[in-house]
């Protein structure tokens, strides 16, 4: 509208030019497109991949969903080349770890999308009827190469050819115990989630629970089909009906839970309420936390104790530098600290570090790591890995120059370094 009110303005030999430039312009690109046939050249540049996503994406312990993949890859990239792309290119693979009903040849692509495009391809792949979007959708998201990808496909794929799902509920490919509102809200997610994930909403919502219940099962690792579902069934059931708690404490539980479960001594709900389970859970953190702790003194107090080194301790007024010698007291620097040198026990024992601790006035100010082999002062850190001060580089130079040891190239950059200090020690 706005472009006409312009056009109104101009002369009729300007108008005119326009006109001609524009159809110019219309004939230069249908004479480009009549010409030049891009589909070519972009398959050339696709099939060149092929043979790579092939092998790259599949096992060769099976052959026949190699074969079936690059059937699959070979028909989108004559129809759709734009699936060969993420998330698309794990959605095919999930379609060809199982056998399909119609050549992928024959598969003719509907729909502008390429999520149309997709779901299209899984329709004429693997069913004859239709079912909900959300379901092929789901396969887009999840890791491609797991069996419960396998699991999910055989049960939409069944559905999608017309079996009876209640027919399915107890078997391999539906192992939870579903009644049929559980079954119709598992086939009519609201939008795209795994088969496992939407089971439990199903589950979720049918017993009574919040809807926010389904994703803390997925994040304590129900979003797929685990062993024994049926007492994970009696246990969803048992925590929609029970008071709320936050959500981390959900979580705790569902891990706690899990834990006994593998231990073969599962944990019984019936006649349980929520505080004689959580009671129950703490008391068992604090027993392994203690098991744990107590087999980690163990270890440390077996921990033979660091090789010597000729570089010696210093001393200067209240200014002190010793020597870390064991895995305990290596332990203790990193907790008065605040930082991570704990971790480097095994190279303390090793001989491949050698640890330093600076203090003044009997305080810890500086934590030193010296690496053995090139003798050089690797890193300085204070509490919680702050940078060290003027006045404590100081002692830590004298003390690397009485020893003979080396400063690293970034820590000789360093504009706090002792040396660029006209009053250090030494200078």
């Amino acid at each position: 509208m706005v472009w006409a009110k312009r056009r109104k303005h101009l002369s009729r030999a300007a108008r005119a030019q326009l006109r001609e430039q524009s159809q110019q312009r219309q004939r230069t690109g249908t004479e480009r497109k009549c010409h030049e046939d891009p589909a070519p050249i972009r398959q050339v540049a696709k099939a060149r991949n092929l043979d790579y996503l092939v092998a790259r994406h599949t096992d060769r312990q099976h052959p026949e969903i190699r074969d079936r993949y690059r059937a699959i890859l070979a028909a989108a990239l004559a129809r759709r080349p734009g699936l060969l792309d993420n998330p698309y290119l794990g959605g095919l693979y999930v379609l060809a770890e199982q056998e399909w009903q119609r050549d992928p040849a024959q598969w003719r692509p509907r729909g502008r999308g390429l999520c149309v495009a997709y779901r299209s391809l899984a329709e004429h792949l693997h069913g004859h009827y239709p079912i909900s979007r959300h379901l092929w959708d789901g396969f887009l998201i999840t890791v491609y190469g797991d069996d419960s990808d396998r699991i999910a496909l055989d049960f939409v794929s069944r559905v999608s050819s017309g079996v009876s799902p209640r027919s399915l509920v107890g078997s391999e490919v539906m192992p939870a115990p579903l009644t049929r509102r559980m079954l119709h809200l598992t086939l009519n997610p609201p939008q795209p989630m795994s088969l496992g994930e939407a089971t439990r909403r199903a589950q979720v919502l049918c017993y009574g629970g919040p809807e926010w219940l389904a994703g803390v099962l997925g994040k304590a690792g129900f979003s797929e089909f685990v062993a024994d579902e049926p007492y994970w069934a009696t246990v969803i059931h048992w925590f929609c009906r029970q008071e709320y708690v936050d959500r981390q404490t959900y979580q705790d539980l569902f891990d706690y839970l899990k834990t006994m479960h593998r231990e073969q001594e599962p944990v019984i709900l019936a006649g349980r309420t929520m505080l004689s389970l959580r009671r129950e859970q703490a008391q068992f953190v604090k027993t392994s936390d203690e098991a744990e702790r107590k087999a980690w003194k163990e270890e440390i107090a077996s921990t033979p104790a660091a090789p010597p080194c000729d570089i010696g301790d210093y001393s200067h007024g209240e200014w002190r530098i010793t020597r870390i010698r064991n895995a305990r007291k290596l332990i203790l620097e990193g907790a008065a600290m605040r930082h991570c040198v704990a971790r480097h026990r095994h190279d303390q024992e090793s001989g491949t570090f050698t640890f330093w601790s600076l203090t003044h006035h009997g305080r810890r100010a500086l934590t030193l790591s010296v690496y053995s082999p090139t003798r050089r002062l690797d890193g300085i850190a204070g509490r919680s890995n702050r940078d060290p001060r003027r006045d404590e580089l100081v002692p830590v130079e004298a003390w690397a120059r009485r020893n003979r040891v080396g400063i690293g190239p970034w820590l000789d950059a360093w504009p706090l370094f002792g040396r660029h200090d006209p009053t250090a020690a030494g200078t």
